[in-house]
């Protein structure tokens, strides 16, 4: 089988759903080795080490906004490759051409909580997902809560959807017997952007802090997201910042 997949999510700045695939991908191409994959995206794509070689990826960057490239290109380019199958990874499946398509709904938050999210990212996914669900083939929800949370805004869902639960990638072993730290820590590992509350995080921290000095620092380990201004400024003005 041919697996045409949006792989938008394989742009440089991976965040959480191209780590998704990595390891989706990683374990596909061990466990279903007559499978091909095949990376479509209207900006370069940059594979994680452990696909390269394993999945097809055609020259095909134009530049397009990627909502735009795929409602209207990515379905001839998936024909044109012989896919037998459409992969939307980000929820959202072409609308359009013959290939049949399934769906992977990380969340529901662009539609449940729009501020939580940048107006491109609201456009691109909230005005799609009823349509999805009357195209897709099948619909992946990696959580109960998002199966509920579908189901309960598209009923027609129900018998389409099923929950796979995200997995895990095994660390890899290091080097020596030295720890990463001599003291302990809370680490948040994750876009810094107003979704993540991490905001929330640090004044539950402080307040922590008040009362018990000695309590766990705190790690922030992660990308710039988007709206959270001087957010850098702030934990540097922390009364409580190293």
């Amino acid at each position: 089988m041919r697996i045409a997949f949006d792989a938008r999510p394989f742009e440089p700045g991976r965040t959480g759903v191209g780590r998704y695939l990595e390891g989706l991908f990683g374990q596909w191409t061990v466990l279903f080795p007559e499978d091909r994959l095949v990376a479509l995206s209207p900006r370069p794509v940059h594979l994680p080490g452990n696909l390269e070689g394993r999945v097809d990826v055609p020259f095909s960057p134009m530049g397009l906004p990627g909502t735009l490239w795929l409602q209207t290109v990515a379905p001839r380019q998936a024909a044109n490759a012989g896919a037998d199958l459409f992969f939307g990874t980000l929820g959202i499946v072409p609308l359009l051409g013959g290939v049949p398509a399934v769906a992977t709904v990380h969340d529901l938050t662009p539609i449940l909580f729009p501020a939580w999210h940048s107006a491109k990212n609201r456009l691109g996914f909230a005005p799609f997902l009823g349509a999805t669900v009357r195209k897709a083939r099948r619909i992946v929800t990696v959580s109960d809560a998002t199966r509920r949370d579908l189901v309960a805004r598209y009923p027609r869902a129900a018998a389409k959807c099923r929950v796979v639960h995200n997995g895990f990638t095994p660390l890899p072993e290091l080097e020596g017997d030295a720890p990463l730290s001599s003291q302990p820590y809370v680490l948040f590992l994750g876009t810094v952007e107003p979704r993540k509350n991490v905001e929330r995080l640090v004044e539950a921290m402080e307040s922590i802090w008040d009362r018990r000095p000695a309590f766990p620092r705190l790690v922030i380990a992660g990308g710039d997201g988007w709206g959270l201004p001087g957010f850098a400024q702030r934990l540097a003005a922390s009364r409580h910042a190293a």
